[in-house]
């Protein structure tokens, strides 16, 4: 408990001259001295109080941190133990937290290095300096100061002595020597104590070039002290809005992160203060929803809203309506044709232009009605118009072959057949192309081709008659029941049975070959009766 006792004092001493007026300005720098009394911390209850004197020069490094380079003579002794006068060197930072009136009260910690003068070939040894103090003006240059610390020098030789093994030191546990030293003095400092009142950074003779009140911190009441404004943002101290943008400045620095210098932080075309009350966009940021387009540009040209990317739900960005659709930012549907303008961005269709492909059918008419592809005037490829289809022909816009009759419904109307009826329909017969002939029909089991099947046999001749160049190879396939070899036997006979029937018409026997896939090529599955009568077909492939 005795060891703590200096620095239980110096904290009441702290606490008690804590005054109620007045403003206490930190030197930039001084020189000082000191008096006062060493205690070693290495002998027991032998110890006793020693002189000790210090001398040191200060300067102040940031508000709250000063520092101190000194060098002074202590004297440490223990009653019939040791005895030993020292030389010391150390640098000191003094953190001073609190802004208290009058007063400087602060905490110390540093570095330095000691010598024992009283023995021979001694060596320096490095030492840690801790404690509490606090500096006051006394005149107009002059400060009193007061501390009491404690010091561990990293060291068991410093009292000429080596500790007995279990006595260690309070602190580090170790065999290191220390001891509690208290101090008085003075510090002259070139600085008088009523240069900043005010306590905002600004010198009296500053404040009266700004027009400043040298009273008040904040001369124009916006959150920032005066010497903060002149100093370090070189705003105007006694405009609270510098930059007329609509924040004052210290909701710029501390609110906003802007610049309070400059209206519009972000070159957006909106000044600061317009972003953060009315829009609620970001003043750092020239595009706050990030859909290509400046906040300035949405609020002042486009109208659109610069904190939603799509104004108008449409599934386009506001930036992509702008610059690459041309479309209407605030229309979902620019064209009025029925569908969003970021559907027809999917369907390849013109968001400014109501029928894309020109085939008389709106595109939103295409798209959800008759379920075409609006950016093509012939959905299916078959030689006919959409609307053609659907309005002329009434053909199936989305099937080439609406009767499935072996006829694309263009090639119908252009030879006058009807594009509805299969019967009248021929099959296209080009190279490499694989037509199945479907309506040829056969008792189980058997290859003889039955009498129903005969209009699609003569719609095979009478597409042989009409591309009479080609030669065709008749395949014959079958479901999955009965074994492998007699599916392909079957489908082999079945084969050639077509071929008989045709060249029996009048087909050269020569431009057809007949094969027997049996169940190889199945184009359906064969674990329903659907699939299995879709597998039992007849095709013909041009060679």
């Amino acid at each position: 408990m005795k060891r703590m006792v200096p620095f239980i004092l110096l904290a009441i001493t702290l606490v008690a001259f804590y005054p109620a007026n007045a403003a206490f300005i930190s030197p930039n720098w001084g020189y000082g001295g000191e008096l006062g009394g060493s205690r070693g911390d290495n002998a027991g209850g032998n110890e006793q109080w020693r002189p000790r004197m210090r001398g040191y020069i200060q300067t102040k490094l940031f508000s709250v941190v000063t520092t101190q380079l000194g060098a002074g003579y202590t004297e440490l002794q223990g009653k019939n133990t040791y005895n030993t006068k020292t030389l010391e060197a150390n640098f000191r930072f003094l953190l001073s937290p609190l802004k208290l009136n009058l007063m400087f009260p602060y905490f110390y910690a540093g570095f330095g290095v000691t010598k024992d003068i009283q023995h021979n070939n001694t060596s320096y040894l490095p030492a840690v300096p801790w404690g509490i103090g606090l500096q006051s003006f006394v005149g107009e240059q002059l400060m009193l100061t007061v501390n009491a610390g404690y010091n561990i020098v990293l060291s068991d030789k410093l009292d000429g002595r080596t500790r007995p093994d279990g006595i260690t030191n309070f602190i580090t546990n170790g065999k290191h020597d220390s001891y509690y030293d208290f101090a008085v003095g003075l510090v002259y400092t070139g600085a008088p104590k009523s240069l900043d009142p005010d306590k905002d950074g600004l010198k009296n003779d500053q404040e009266k070039e700004h027009g400043t009140n040298p009273n008040k911190a904040d001369t124009d009441g916006d959150g920032l002290n005066d010497g903060d404004e002149v100093d370090r943002y070189r705003t105007n101290p006694v405009k609270a809005d510098s930059d007329d943008d609509g924040l004052n400045d210290g909701e710029e620095i501390n609110r906003a992160n802007t610049q309070p210098l400059k209206a519009d932080s972000d070159n957006d075309g909106l000044k600061d203060g317009d972003e953060v009350n009315t829009y609620r966009s970001d003043p750092n940021r020239a595009d706050s929803d990030l859909d290509a387009l400046a906040d300035g540009a949405e609020v002042n040209q486009y109208k659109t809203d610069p904190m939603k990317a799509d104004t108008d739900g449409d599934d386009l960005k506001d930036g992509d309506e702008v610059n690459k659709y041309r479309s209407d930012p605030l229309k979902a549907d620019s064209d009025s044709d029925g569908l969003k303008d970021g559907d027809e961005a999917n369907y390849h269709s013109d968001p400014l232009k109501k029928d894309t492909d020109g085939d008389a059918l709106s595109d939103g008419d295409e798209v959800n009605k008759f379920k075409t592809d609006p950016a093509k005037d012939d959905s299916d490829g078959d030689g006919l118009s959409d609307s053609a289809e659907m309005n002329k022909y009434h053909t199936d816009p989305l099937m080439v072959d609406t009767d499935d009759g072996g006829m694309i419904d263009g090639a119908e109307i252009k030879a006058t057949k009807d594009p509805l009826d299969p019967k009248d329909d021929l099959f296209e017969l080009v190279k490499g192309k694989k037509v199945v002939l479907r309506g040829i029909n056969f008792d189980t089991n058997k290859s003889s081709v039955l009498p129903e099947s005969e209009w699609i046999l003569e719609k095979g001749r009478a597409s042989m008659v009409a591309y009479p160049d080609v030669t065709v190879v008749i395949s014959g396939h079958t479901d999955n029941v009965g074994s492998d070899e007699a599916n392909r036997t079957l489908s082999q006979k079945r084969a050639q049975s077509v071929k008989d029937w045709l060249v029996s018409k009048g087909i050269p026997s020569g431009r057809i070959k007949v094969v027997g896939k049996g169940e190889t090529e199945p184009m359906a599955t064969n674990d329903t009766e659907e699939g299995r009568a879709q597998n039992r077909r007849m095709e013909f492939y041009v060679e």
